[in-house]
């Protein structure tokens, strides 16, 4: 399934699955320091008074920046880092000293952070390239570099000159009868007007409906451990109904909870049934006076009460959990888990982009606490895919298929999906997509997997605006700790790029940059339209930024993107320029731990500098390592050296390569082997048989246009000019 959160906490990680937030509890200590594990010393109370930043007057009371010309609004947790970096100014301070003191000790990712900070950046007028208010400390923190100064009593009073004496008493008359009317309108409309709060969860005393008094204290109990539950998960503010005759009519139990301002309410009965008990519990709307969701019940014998309660308590926090923290999908669901699968699922989403193994662990255990957990059962399958174990990935979905009957539409439909993609079967997919969206249009993961869908199927404005509604749409800023995300802005960018669109193309770039600031994908995309775009000093200023900025990669691909980039819009001697540049990172930054991959980048930069002697050695080098790279990376490198050496007329190392990629077959390699024995046989001068090879490798699933834009583009430059290869490299959709 595919959740949405709504609001701002902790953001997991997924693909083709749920995103669904967990909040954790917070830490003990407002001092102490969980991510560091030491204390830092408190700061200083944060300021609630308005003050001046820059040219803006800062509300805090209010989350308002008030200017000459306009009032801006801070969502409250953007205020409170705002407050709390001025109490500092214009001291450094650390990323996790504003988490224990904004977030309370909170554990939180670091992208909560730093959408916070480009929150506040958007609201203040603020450049992170050129920081006039808050400056990006590397490594260290962040600074607000504004000048700080407190909103004078005398500016207050020349706001607005004081009454005349003689209308003072009758002002103060008027008050004091305005403010009794206040309080009277306030005492009649206290239970009816306030808003509620979403949530505040109000849990009611089970009623007893067995005919046994015997009974009352489990009634009793089964709110109470509700409350502990819930209160301990850190999903919501659980708040205990006190009700001398408890009604498990919906009405009375909306009441009970409009008087407490809870958004959300729970009640359950407890049945006999020839000599069990059966335990009922209800999740309510208090809003609408609505029936939510009916928590499957439990059915045991009388001596095993208690295990019944701890069965409905998991599957009451499993259904809030939802409820709150995912999207409305819960309702189209067969099923809702229990909320230890729930945690359990969250923790394997958190770390599916980052460590595939423990996801998987923890899918796993998921599945095994509750074998019904659909969503996680669809997530796992994509992981075991993801790492390799595509049988294992299969085998889930096989599973799903016999369970058919028992799902319900959409997940029939999610299934599928799951299924073409296993397939490769891109069209097929995008169409099932397209009918989930028609059920919920505004989810930004749908969205998400129909852009990638359209790019894969090399229709780059249809990939556009897929894209743009997810990072178009304020509810973005939920999600967009999530780096699974980012591929979104890529998107969005590189199809810019195929469309030749480069002034849109360097907009998206940077637009993701505010969100990803260390994003080294974005950085080449941003490089890439400056190229483009023939701006040269721009190039360098991210070039600069490129070698500064600790992304975990070498620079070196930027420089050799932009190279490609350059040759492709018949800039060659500027191609071979940025190539050369392109060795000197990989000199300076040699890791012998990354000696495959960066041999296969020195190949890259050589063939664009037209030293293909040195390219065909160096690939020749890189292919003899065992185990040196992926699947997909040592396929990458034979088709290199397979190309290259068509190009130099090797005949006998080309026809070689190629009568090995001939003999790859699989789903798993998605088409691959195909593109590039169609490289080796465009430059053997058989065009025709290359495009008959491009068509094979789209059929086995191969999705990657925008590689004809980028680095590839000299793979294929003899099928330059022909209609079909122009096709591929000017889409219509």
């Amino acid at each position: 399934m595919v959740h949405r959160r709504r609001h701002s906490s902790r953001t997991v990680a997924g693909v083709g699955g749920v995103v669904i937030p967990f909040p954790v509890p917070r830490a003990s200590g407002s001092d102490y320091n969980g991510a560091a594990m030491h204390p830092e010393p408190a700061r200083s109370a944060k300021p609630i008074g308005p003050f001046m930043l820059g040219d803006w007057e800062v509300r805090p009371r209010h989350n308002e920046l008030v200017s000459e010309q306009e009032t801006r609004h801070l969502e409250p947790k953007a205020m409170d880092l705002l407050v709390f970096m001025t109490s500092s100014a214009p001291e450094v301070v650390s990323k996790n000293a504003i988490i224990d003191s904004v977030w309370e000790g909170r554990i939180i990712s670091e992208g909560t952070l730093t959408n916070t900070i480009a929150e506040l950046r958007r609201a203040l007028g603020d450049d992170a390239r050129h920081p006039r208010y808050i400056e990006t400390i590397p490594k260290r923190g962040y600074r607000l570099v504004a000048a700080v100064e407190p909103v004078s009593s005398s500016t207050a009073d020349n706001a607005q000159a004081s009454p005349p004496q003689s209308r003072t008493i009758l002002v103060i008359a008027v008050a004091a009868v305005l403010l009794a009317v206040a309080v009277v309108v306030t005492f009649v409309l206290q239970t009816r007007g306030r808003p509620l709060d979403p949530e505040l969860v109000l849990v009611g005393p089970f009623v007893n409906r067995t005919g046994d008094e015997s009974f009352d204290a489990a009634a009793l109990l089964a709110r109470d451990r509700l409350v502990t539950k819930l209160s301990d998960s850190g999903l919501a503010r659980a708040v205990q109904a006190n009700i001398d005759q408890p009604d498990d009519v919906i009405d009375s139990l909306c009441s009970a909870a409009r008087a407490s301002r809870a958004g959300l309410a729970v009640g359950g009965t407890l049945y006999l049934h020839e000599g069990q008990v059966e335990v009922q519990a209800r999740l309510v709307d208090v809003r609408e006076s609505a029936l939510l969701y009916a928590i499957p019940a439990s059915i045991t014998d009388r001596d095993r009460i208690s295990e019944a309660l701890d069965q409905v308590v998991q599957r009451t926090v499993g259904v809030i959990a939802t409820h709150l923290h995912s999207h409305a999908h819960f309702q189209l669901m067969s099923h809702v888990p229990v909320f230890e699968a729930y945690q359990e699922f969250i923790a394997g989403s958190e770390l599916f982009a980052v460590d595939p193994i423990a996801s998987i662990n923890h899918l796993e255990r998921a599945v095994e606490l509750d074998p019904n957990f659909t969503s996680a059962k669809f997530r796992l399958s994509v992981a075991y895919r993801n790492g390799g174990r595509q049988a294992a990935g299969a085998g889930v979905l096989a599973r799903l298929d016999e369970r058919r009957p028992v799902l319900t539409d959409f997940e029939r439909l999610w299934l599928d999906y799951f299924l073409a993609g296993q397939e490769n079967r891109r069209r097929d997919g995008l169409a099932l997509l397209r009918r989930i969206e028609d059920i919920v249009p505004d989810d930004l993961v749908v969205q998400h997997l129909i852009s990638g869908n359209a790019s894969a199927l090399n229709r780059p404005r249809e990939s556009i605006a897929a894209a743009s509604a997810v990072i178009g749409e304020k509810a973005f800023l939920s999600v967009a700790n999530n780096p699974l995300f980012v591929k979104d802005f890529l998107r969005c960018a590189t199809s810019h790029h195929i469309l030749g669109n480069h002034s849109e193309e360097l907009r998206t770039a940077r637009s993701g940059l505010e969100v990803f600031p260390t994003n080294h994908d974005l950085l080449v995309a941003e490089a890439r339209a400056l190229t483009a775009l023939g701006d040269e000093m721009g190039f360098e200023e991210v070039t600069a930024r490129a070698l500064s900025t600790d992304t975990g990669l070498t620079p070196a691909n930027l420089l050799i993107e932009a190279a490609a980039t350059a040759r492709a819009h018949g800039r060659p001697d500027l191609a071979r320029e940025l190539a050369r540049r392109a060795l000197t990172p990989l000199d300076d930054r040699a890791d012998p731990n990354k000696a495959f991959v960066e041999g296969w980048l020195r190949a890259q930069a050589l063939v664009l500098a037209d030293a293909l002697d040195q390219a065909q050695l160096v690939l020749e080098t890189v292919r003899s390592m065992k185990d040196g790279g992926t699947a997909f990376q040592s396929l990458g490198v034979d088709g290199w050296l397979g190309t290259v050496a068509a190009r130099r007329g090797d005949l006998e190392t080309a026809h070689s390569i190629d009568s090995a990629l001939a003999g790859i077959y699989g789903s798993q390699r998605r088409g691959w082997p195909a593109h590039y024995r169609a490289a080796i046989a465009a430059w053997l001068g058989h065009r025709n048989q290359a495009m008959e090879l491009l068509s094979q490798s789209r059929a086995e699933g191969w999705g990657s246009f925008y590689y004809f834009h980028d680095i590839h583009r000299v793979l294929f430059e003899p099928l330059e000019g022909m209609d079909e290869y122009e096709a591929l490299l000017h889409p219509d959709g």
